[in-house]
């Protein structure tokens, strides 16, 4: 994933109104409030997620399809499904459901691994033809719920301009068989826009399931460092054109680059101009110790990376020099601005070398932010921007060594690190103390409560059962087809 700084219009532009297609219904803009998608993520590279039911129980999709827990369990048999093996009596639905629920998860599940389950769980000995057949018996019912899905995706676009206005719902479809589709609610577009940090984090990763596909997020920050969602969507392949794509909606919700700029991936140059882009300093490492291993050449490269200032980035990129000059040349041709902290645009207020704002994506659960350890002054300090100092710069010894000039009124350290990350540096700390004032006043503005709140002032509101959906005169949608990878699979 890429962490990508930007700086915001003076706007807040909004979708036009919703334009169905009248005859051949290949695409659809939506405008209205949405519940995303129900996508566990984990955003670990080459990763499998699940794509959820659209509030779709098991007791729903056998009542769709006429199909009965049991069959799965007839499929099986042994000591506890023997009643039902035999056509004699009801089964426990637990076998089933078992099945189905991790066949769902992993279904590259092999009869192999069912066969020895089915022992380990329930002390029966299966044969592996059972299992086949069990296994089919599950992919259908999996595979037939998905579809029901597919064709509400209509009615769930409606559903969200209708108990969400304000949001953005694209869906793009060859033939009736869905490529993407893309959701962006309203209230995380606001929050985001009135007080996260100028700073998205993206990534790709795959669906699992019977139609693959891909899932592309966009993730912000908020002044406590939490995760904010902005905007996600389902491509048939994570290339060029799908982050375009993706990107392109992306820049007609939140609004487009100034001269400023704010920028994502390197291949989009020619969507966003300006923008600047920083690469995930840890997969930048994976890269580059393929031909440089070592811990030795790592700690040169990182503490390249660290740097906040030219001089102290000189340095260490000379001692990298003298331990290999091919790794040295293997770093000096990569834009200095996308890996090393000395070159970042200050803007931002992140300092941040690594992606870990989406890998805690998952981790990530919805709670009352009210409870924060904030100062209720902070606010109206922070405010007060237009002070009259006696004295505004000082120069401070740091106890181990060098001497930075503090700059109170500008905000700035000799080390960069305050001008960073918008948090006084233990130099700047000192001179505050020095001035006598407290330090929450020196904070920048992102941290404080007011922008950490504003955030949150808006409310997504839940979506009933599909049953209530509105429903639309658009063809069913038709799942995209499944192509099996080529190779062995991961384990």
């Amino acid at each position: 994933m890429d962490e990508c700084s930007l700086s915001l219009p003076g706007n807040s532009p909004f979708m036009p109104n919703v334009q169905a297609p009248q005859s051949q219904y290949d695409s659809i803009e939506v405008d209205g409030q949405s519940e995303i998608i129900n996508v566990p993520i984990d955003v670990e590279d080459d990763e499998d997620y699940n794509l959820s039911d659209f509030s779709e129980s098991d007791d729903d999709i056998n009542e769709d399809f006429g199909m009965e827990d049991d069959g799965i369990n007839r499929a099986i048999g042994g000591k506890q499904l023997e009643g039902v093996w035999n056509g004699e009596g009801d089964s426990d639905n637990g076998d089933s459901d078992e099945l189905r629920s991790a066949e769902r998860d992993d279904h590259t599940w092999t009869a192999n691994a069912l066969k020895g389950a089915v022992f380990r769980d329930h002390e029966v000995d299966v044969t592996l033809d059972q299992c086949y057949k069990a296994k089919r018996m599950a992919f259908k019912m999996i595979h037939d719920a998905e579809e029901k899905q597919y064709e509400r995706l209509w009615d769930y676009a409606a559903a969200i301009r209708k108990w969400n206005v304000g949001s953005t719902v694209k869906i793009q479809t060859a033939s009736d068989v869905l490529e993407r589709m893309y959701v962006c609610l309203d209230a995380c577009k606001r929050g985001f826009l009135a007080g996260c940090r100028p700073l998205i984090g993206i990534d790709g990763c795959h669906l699992k399931g019977t139609t693959g596909g891909q899932l592309l997020v966009a993730i912000g920050k908020d002044g406590n460092d939490n995760i904010f969602p902005i905007a996600y969507a389902i491509v048939e392949i994570e290339n060029k054109s799908s982050w375009t794509w993706f990107l392109q909606c992306l820049l007609d919700n939140i609004g487009h680059v100034d001269e400023n700029g704010w920028g994502l991936v390197e291949t989009f140059k020619d969507l966003m101009p300006n923008a600047e882009h920083r690469f995930c300093v840890r997969h930048l490492h994976a890269n580059f110790k393929k031909d440089f291993p070592g811990k030795v050449l790592k700690d040169a490269m990182w503490n390249a990376a660290r740097a906040a200032t030219k001089n102290s980035f000189d340095f260490h990129m000379d001692e990298l020099k003298k331990l290999d000059v091919k790794a040295y040349e293997w770093l000096v041709k990569l834009d200095v601005r996308t890996w090393s902290r000395h070159a970042f645009n200050p803007r931002s207020k992140s300092d941040t070398l690594v992606n870990n704002i989406a890998k805690s994506f998952n981790a990530w659960i919805l709670e009352a932010n009210n409870d924060g350890d904030h100062k209720s002054d902070v606010d109206a300090k922070v405010a007060n921007q237009k002070r009259s100092h006696e004295k505004s710069k000082y120069e401070v010894e740091y106890i181990y060594g060098g001497r930075y000039v503090v700059d109170l009124n500008e905000r700035t350290c000799g080390c960069g690190r305050w001008g960073l990350s918008g948090i006084p540096c233990f130099h700047a700390a000192a001179a505050i103390i020095e001035h006598g004032e407290q330090l929450e006043t020196y904070v920048d503005i992102a941290y404080t409560e007011e922008t950490f709140l504003s955030c949150y002032q808006w409310m997504v509101s839940p979506l009933p059962s599909h049953e209530q959906w509105p429903k639309t005169p658009y063809d069913p949608i038709k799942p995209p087809k499944f192509t099996k990878k080529v190779g062995k699979r991961k384990k």
